[in-house]
């Protein structure tokens, strides 16, 4: 798949951008049974050669080129939430952060606004390592609560490459526990 961007400068056709779309188109979307990404990154240091908006360009060009692939259910992405919780950053220049509650609260409106304009499911694609626990206790609350809202950093493999990491002399020692679990 060609993963060149769109004229728009997305990595998504407008049907799958939120922000793209009129009211009655995610409406249609949402009837659908579309599921909604929303990205978070950061804005922050990234030392002298990346620029500050690094991680969240990329967890909201991951979350269009899936968005791209993936034809059921239809995907529409939400515009990044492009400040994050990076306190670990903020002496240096070019960090922007949010508090921890600031940062919770804004995450839990925007799932919540999903939910509420009727979509059954939101998955948030992170881009910082700063906001993987607080992402996870929220979408813990959220699911709790009885909503369908995950989260994925999108830096994470899966578990399956986990497993072929594995292989070779960790291979091993997995072998190892697994028998004397047994």
């Amino acid at each position: 798949m060609d993963n060149a961007p769109f004229s728009t400068g997305h990595f998504a056709p407008r049907e799958n951008l939120w922000a793209e779309l009129t009211r009655a188109e995610v409406r249609q979307a949402c009837d659908a049974g579309a599921l909604v990404v929303i990205p978070t990154g950061a804005t922050e240091q990234h030392g002298g050669h990346l620029a500050t908006g690094t991680d969240t360009f990329l967890a909201t060009s991951v979350a269009e080129m899936a968005a791209a692939r993936v034809s059921s259910p239809r995907i529409l992405v939400t515009p990044p939430i492009a400040v994050g919780f990076s306190p670990h950053h903020l002496s240096w220049p070019g960090t922007l952060s949010l508090r921890l509650d600031t940062y919770l609260s804004v995450l839990r409106d925007v799932a919540m606004s999903v939910i509420n304009a009727g979509f059954s499911r939101a998955v948030f694609v992170n881009g910082h390592g700063g906001n993987s626990a607080p992402l996870r206790a929220l979408c813990g609350e959220l699911v709790t609560d009885g909503h369908a809202v995950g989260m994925v950093d999108y830096f994470v493999p899966g578990h399956k490459k986990w497993l072929a990491l594995l292989e070779g002399q960790l291979a091993d020692a997995r072998t190892s526990m697994t028998n004397t679990a047994d």
